[in-house]
This record gives C-alpha cells, structure tokens and sequence, in this order.
C-alpha cells in the first residue's frame, strides 16, 4: 500500500526528494539567487541579472511568511527569515 504522502505519480520512484517546505523555501531561494546573479542557471549555466525576476521571487516568499506564520514550526519560521534576509540584502545591494 502506498504511503499517506504519495501523490501516485511515482515521483518517489525518479530519485527526487521528498518535498517538505524547507525543501520549498530552498528551491525558491535558489530561483531568486540564479536571477540575482549569484548562481548560474542550472539549464543554460549562464550567469545573468534580473532584478525583476528576484524581487518577484522574494515577495513570493514574504507572502509565504506573512500567510503561513501561525502553521510554521520555530525551525520553519527561523528558516524562512534568514532566507527572506540574505535575499532582501542581495537584492538590495546589487539593485540599488
């Protein structure tokens, strides 16, 4: 029988792993870093800057934070801030 998390689309089965939402907020920190400038683009391994992009991808986050606040654990919530953090400071000193 298959676990209560499976989705059943065998993802499990690809290697990928298991998507918590450190996992997530990871994943997005990543996006905002490659549009930052500050990590190649894992499909093209150029380097760019779209300040766009990274704003875009950082609000996203500050929305998470704002909505999820209350279902967060403390580690989740520490997590989510320090990320939320570096990014506004690289945000800010490469687009300002």
């Amino acid at each position: 029988m298959a676990d209560d998390k499976s989705c059943g689309c065998g993802e499990h089965l690809m290697g990928l792993p298991e998507i918590d939402f450190s996992t997530f907020v990871l994943s997005l920190s990543s996006s905002a870093m490659v549009h930052l400038g500050e990590a190649a683009d894992p499909t093209t391994g150029q380097i760019g800057f779209q300040p766009h992009l990274a704003k875009q991808v950082i609000d996203i986050l500050g929305m998470l934070q704002c909505k999820t606040d209350k279902g967060l654990s403390d580690e989740e919530k520490k997590f989510l801030c320090e990320m939320l953090y570096t990014l506004r400071m690289k945000y800010v000193n490469k687009a300002g």
